[in-house]
């Protein structure tokens, strides 16, 4: 037995004064004198020994019923638990990811469960709650009522290590203390094992469980550019097989331009195909009805108004394969021969080649070295019968080696950096060597940032600071990497750095970036105008060009403009992460430390009998009053 205020437990020692009172009467007895002494003396003595016995019994009485007052002030009682003797700390996760727009028995399950939270928790009780995108400590239901009912839907999630540790955070670290831990979820996708290792937390995980667990998204969309048009494939994704025919529609804007219908087929995937015409940008939308999910409902996508990017070549050897690769009307190529070339038209161009010259004059180097350092790509081919002093001052302007001694004899390119940016997203799968590219006369060359490499180790392409840099010629004389598999993927990806233009469309949450040219005003900064939002995100200027970090600053899914001042620059789309649409039942299992309910009442009640206690006091005010009845009784009847 435990006592909620043990320090009132000095008052028993207030028994003493019944006790002293009782045992140490100072009563003086009257002497009367009978003529029959024997039968007086038989009388007297048995007075004297029923009056000791009633003043025991009152004696017991009264202390009983003293202590038993005090006791009921101490207000003794039994703990359900061990936990019940220690203060407690209460911190809640309510999901908020966009599985929890699903429809339960009370509406949408992110709705049930800030209900539920409100009409559960005692007013009085202090918690935290940990969204995805919030945190509210040390709150209570009665003055926290409207920051509960604003918590919304959160288009970004964190990994559940992550999440474990901001959870811990929010309780303290005294060990004197007992944590429960609450989470609200549907539990879609959710790596459980994470959190069953937070033993020194007791868990109680609230599954709240949907109505309807099928759900059709658009997942994806790829756009074909073609003669005059483009062809937009767009793919629709079900958690289940299904026989339907879904509709979709496609606006440019606001204005509907087309429908098409989705034949699932008794199958979870479906295609359908849209084509449209570009003129001046499209700023697009494909949408289907759904009633369970309705973030996925929806898929932006942008096409902007394609301005080619220029390209020279400046040649001293064949320049065929240049034009093959820099095609209209993504590329505008030009070429020119080594020494009839007119250097005021290097600034107006984005990519610069130079094919196999015998020497980079000085008054070159610092052209190009001015023209990469405002965002140009320059592209060395050496030429096999020139010598390395004839290059090394343009590689030192850009902070590469310079080339060692020319060598002959035939050598493999086998090492590709699939990190590198030209070669992302290129290869379905990474190949250990390439035994097809071979080169002949080579500089020797240790670069830093090298792309590809020789079997014997050296670089035979590196970059830096905007130059991309091949040790030796690709002539068809010397190497056969005209004619390999990486000619197009590595003068396209060249061409196309110069300007990372945005994409088609984005994810939200991820590190995205993109470049766009500026128009006029370089000193104002580029912003995202989307209805009324209006973010000016982080950004880099390179020359007439600005690189732009969306990272986790675009709020809501929609197609933004790229804008400064008052110029419209170009369309970028972003879409919310399709991870939460496939709605899976997954089984929760109990443990040690964890419960396992379906509402957030359940949970209080649990919590309520492991911290409840056995109060005892009322019995001892009874036990009080039947000791005070007993002493009357005493009194009145006991002779």
């Amino acid at each position: 037995m435990l006592f909620r205020y043990p320090q009132v437990l000095y008052a028993l020692f207030l028994l003493l004064i019944p006790i002293i009172v009782h045992l140490f009467q100072l009563r003086r007895f009257k002497k009367t004198y009978f003529t029959n002494v024997a039968f007086l003396q038989r009388v007297d003595q048995s007075t004297r020994k029923s009056s000791q016995i009633k003043k025991w019994l009152i004696l017991a009485t009264r202390l009983l019923a003293l202590a038993a007052v005090v006791l009921a002030f101490a207000q003794p009682y039994f703990p359900n638990t061990n936990k019940a003797t220690k203060p407690s700390e209460l911190v809640i996760f309510v999901d908020n990811s966009f599985s929890m727009q699903a429809k339960g028995e009370k509406g949408p399950l992110l709705s049930q469960a800030v209900q539920e939270i409100i009409a559960n928790i005692p007013n009085e009780q202090v918690f935290s709650i940990l969204t995805y995108n919030d945190v509210l400590r040390k709150i209570d239901v009665e003055t926290s009522q409207n920051e509960l009912l604003d918590i919304n839907y959160s288009p970004v999630t964190i990994d559940e290590e992550a999440l474990a540790l901001q959870l811990k955070n929010l309780f303290s670290k005294s060990a004197e203390t007992s944590k429960e831990l609450i989470l609200v979820s549907d539990f879609q996708g959710f790596d459980t094992a994470t959190f069953s290792q937070m033993e020194d937390v007791e868990q109680h995980w609230v599954k709240l469980q949907p109505e309807v667990t099928t759900n059709l998204a658009i997942d994806s969309l790829a756009i074909q550019p073609r003669a005059s048009d483009y062809q937009v494939n767009v793919y629709v994704k079900s958690n289940a097989p299904i026989e339907n025919t879904v509709a979709l529609s496609l606006y440019n804007g606001e204005k509907l331009v087309g429908k098409a219908a989705a034949n699932f087929d008794n199958t979870s995937t479906a295609t359908t195909t849209f084509t449209i015409t570009v003129e001046e940008g499209f700023k697009g939308r494909i949408t289907l009805n759904d009633p369970n999910l309705l973030f996925d409902n929806d898929f932006f996508f942008s096409i902007n108004k394609p301005e080619p990017l220029k390209v020279l070549g400046i040649n001293t050897a064949e320049g065929d394969f240049l034009s093959r690769i820099y095609l209209a009307p993504e590329f505008d190529y030009q070429a020119v021969d080594y020494n009839a070339l007119d250097y005021g038209i290097i600034s107006n161009q984005n990519v610069v080649i130079l094919n196999e010259p015998e020497t980079v004059e000085p008054a070159l180097v610092n052209l190009l070295t001015a023209f990469a350092n405002n965002g140009g790509i320059v592209v060395l081919i050496p030429s096999s019968t020139s010598s390395a002093q004839n290059y090394n001052e343009l590689l030192g302007a850009f902070g590469l080696m310079p080339f060692g001694e020319s060598r002959t004899g035939t050598k493999r390119v086998t090492g590709i950096n699939y990190d590198h940016p030209l070669y992302n997203n290129v290869f379905s799968r990474r190949v250990d060597n390439l035994k097809f590219h071979t080169v002949e006369n080579t500089f020797t060359w240790q670069a830093s940032d090298v792309i590809l490499s020789l079997e014997d180790g050296g670089a035979f392409l590196a970059e830096n600071n905007g130059l991309y840099v091949f040790a030796g010629a690709i002539d068809k004389e010397n190497s056969n990497f005209i004619n390999g598999q990486l000619i197009v993927p590595t003068f396209y990806k060249m061409g196309i750095a110069a300007l990372s233009l945005p994409q088609s469309y984005y994810t939200l949450g991820q590190n995205n970036n993109f470049e766009v040219p500026l128009i006029n005003n370089a000193d104002a900064a580029v912003s995202l105008v989307n209805g009324s939002h209006n973010i000016i995100p982080r950004q880099e200027r390179q020359g007439d060009k600005v690189r732009i970090f969306t990272g986790d600053g675009i709020p809501e899914a929609g197609i933004y403009t790229i804008t400064s001042t008052n110029d419209s620059i170009a369309t970028v789309a972003f879409n919310y992460d399709r991870s939460e649409s496939n709605l899976v039942d997954q089984t929760l299992q109990p443990s040690d430390n964890i419960t396992v309910t379906d509402s957030i009442e359940k949970t209080m009640d649990t919590l309520k009998a492991q911290t409840g206690v056995h109060n005892l006091y009322k019995w001892f005010i009874i036990f009080a009053i039947a000791m005070l009845v007993m002493e009357m009784l005493i009194l009145k009847f006991l002779k």
